[in-house]
């Protein structure tokens, strides 16, 4: 397998898009973000990203075995079945809900 180690990014690269979206500086990218939303007055929230797209949005068990492709999540503990893109939002939804103090 390929990597643009000569880049200095040493992503693996298995398509031309993936290389692309690679180097795309998702730090400026979440700075651009904020700065809008605050210029609009929208609230952001920032949920740690790990393990959503490995962690079952039914039952909570976390397994890289529970990704059966790219875009197939089924869970190896409780069978639940879901779009791995669906299930991800779910896991990252919930998160932000978890995490959002309720303004009184």
């Amino acid at each position: 397998m390929k990597t643009s180690r000569e880049s200095g990014t040493g992503i693996t690269v298995r398509h031309g898009q993936r290389e692309r979206f690679g180097k795309w500086a998702f730090g400026q990218l979440r700075s651009f973000i904020l700065y809008k939303a605050t210029m609009s007055g929208v609230p952001v929230l920032f949920v740690d990203p790990r393990n959503t797209s490995r962690q079952c949005s039914c039952c909570g068990n976390v397994d890289r075995k529970n990704r059966k492709s790219q875009s197939e999540f089924q869970c190896v503990q409780c069978g639940f079945s879901l779009n791995a893109d669906w299930n991800a939002a779910i896991n990252i939804a919930s998160r932000a809900s978890i995490n959002t103090p309720i303004a009184v």
